[in-house]
C-alpha cells in the first residue's frame, strides 16, 4: 500500500500515520496483508486508531476505528441545516446510542 493511500493524509494535519506491518491474511492465508495504523485527533471526540488493511495477492480489504483515549461519556448533539451537512462522518463506541428524532 502506497504512503498516500489514505489520501487525507497529505492534506489533514489532525491524522498522523503510527505505524505499518505485514501480517498473514485471514482470506487467502499468505503473509502478504499489509496493515496501516493512523491517529486522528478528532474534534469534540479525542484521539482515535484507524486501522486499515489490504492483501496484495487476494484483494481482502479492512478497516476498523477505535478510540485511542477516553473522555467519558459525553452528550453530542449535530443538526442538519444544509444539504452540505449530510456529509458529517460519525463515529460512536460500541456503547453509545444515536438517536434521531425526525426519523
Amino acid at each position: 500500500m502506497r504512503e498516500d493511500a489514505l489520501s487525507p493524509l497529505k492534506r489533514n494535519p489532525r491524522l498522523r500515520k503510527i505505524g505499518r506491518t505485514v501480517a498473514k491474511c485471514p482470506s487467502c492465508g499468505r503473509y502478504t496483508l499489509i496493515v496501516e495504523d493512523y491517529l486522528y485527533d478528532a474534534p469534540l471526540i479525542g484521539l482515535l486508531l484507524i486501522s486499515q488493511g489490504k492483501c496484495s495477492n487476494c484483494g481482502y480489504r479492512f478497516s476498523d476505528v477505535r478510540a485511542a483515549e477516553s473522555k467519558g461519556p459525553r452528550r453530542l448533539v449535530f443538526r442538519v441545516r444544509n444539504p452540505d451537512d449530510l456529509d458529517v462522518l460519525v463515529v460512536k463506541a460500541a456503547s453509545a446510542t444515536i438517536k434521531i428524532p425526525e426519523i
